[in-house]
């Protein structure tokens, strides 16, 4: 990096001078198997974080398997913490892995697609919404699983109305939506409308779903989901209140709370697994949101995240592409920058 002289304003012991900084690397998930990393679609080599295990045969040993993310889950004892381990447990060779720069810092787990694109709030509002339809609240929501679904939109629609500052709204729920692979599989949010940021921004729904429905004193599940959804908003509240670096208060509250995710979570999918309910999958994703309070000890996971539009990449990828030939070729960092500059100051009008 140079300043406007051209000279060099970062520059190692060895005379490399650094024209980009970059501290941190944004990626989503599919990105780690690119790049070397451990993923969940390699079994036991699955977290980055720590020795979690995802071993499905029976007859082989399961030492730490990444479906309890309860407190005393035994990968808890086993994190990475050195970055030598985590340097050896890069599988195969990549240009960023690689880089004598890469460390075990520099790859962050994403908020935006762990939490929020298809991943543990998806889960958490599908399956409360399934438990309602399937089998109705207290006071009722509905004689038939039909009026139940009407019921659970309307209360959506006057949310909504009462909380005119969420912008991103997730549109008429139906069954469809909360069962995309039909009944035989796991409850899933899905549909061409179901997005990161409204499925984030429609959390807060659950209190006042819960609040009218979720009543029965008597019923050990209320009282679970009451507690998931309380930990889930304090997560979600200091994820997006706190500042580029946690402080320690907020870092226990945060711990807490990502913890408290974790352990209603299982105990919700035990109780359903009892009574043969496909509801409280325990993703990859729910395991790997447990890692984010060691994350945060060093930036904000909301900092680092992949939330850009897609449409954003799709630009990026086709300036890259005008410009990876021809005589930009040598430069093409600069020019791609450059171009894509260019283009936001004419369409700005800057």
């Amino acid at each position: 990096m140079s300043d406007r002289l051209e000279q060099p304003t970062a520059k190692d012991d060895d005379g490399t001078i650094w024209k980009f900084i970059f501290m941190f690397c944004e990626n989503d998930l599919d990105m780690d198997r690119e790049h070397g990393l451990p993923n969940n679609s390699r079994a036991v080599l699955f977290c980055t974080h720590c020795l979690a295990t995802n071993v499905i045969a029976k007859d082989k040993p399961n030492p730490h398997p990444f479906i309890d993310d309860g407190p005393n889950a035994s990968w808890r004892n086993n994190l990475i913490t050195s970055n030598t381990d985590f340097m050896n447990r890069i599988v195969r060779p990549h240009p960023l892995t690689s880089s004598k720069y890469f460390n075990r810092y520099t790859k962050r787990y994403d908020a935006m697609h762990i939490m929020d694109h298809k991943g543990v709030y998806a889960i958490i509002i599908e399956s409360i919404c399934l438990y309602l339809i399937k089998k109705n609240g207290y006071p009722s929501l509905g004689a038939t699983e039909e009026e139940r679904v009407a019921t659970i939109n309307h209360r959506l629609r006057r949310f909504y109305k009462t909380n005119p500052g969420i912008t991103a709204r997730l549109d008429q729920i139906e069954k469809k939506n909360l069962l995309p692979a039909g009944p035989a599989s796991y409850a899933e949010l899905r549909g061409p409308t179901v997005k990161a940021a409204n499925t984030r921004q429609a959390i807060p729904f659950l209190k006042e779903l819960a609040d009218r429905h979720l009543t029965e004193t008597r019923e050990l599940d209320h009282g679970i989901m009451h507690q998931l959804i309380k930990h889930t908003l304090d997560f979600n509240r200091l994820l997006y209140s706190s500042g580029v670096f946690f402080t320690p208060e907020e870092l226990a509250a945060f711990d807490i709370a990502t913890k408290g995710i974790g352990k209603y979570m299982q105990l919700l999918r035990k109780r359903a697994k009892e009574n043969k309910e496909l509801l409280w999958h325990i993703t990859p994703k729910v395991h790997f949101m447990q890692h984010f309070p060691q994350d945060a000890r060093l930036i904000s996971p909301r900092i680092v995240q992949c939330y850009i539009e897609e449409s954003y990449i799709g630009k990026m990828a086709q300036v890259w592409v005008s410009s990876k030939n021809g005589p930009y070729r040598e430069s093409i960092q600069f020019w791609v920058l450059l171009k894509y500059l260019v283009w936001i100051a004419i369409e700005l009008d800057l």
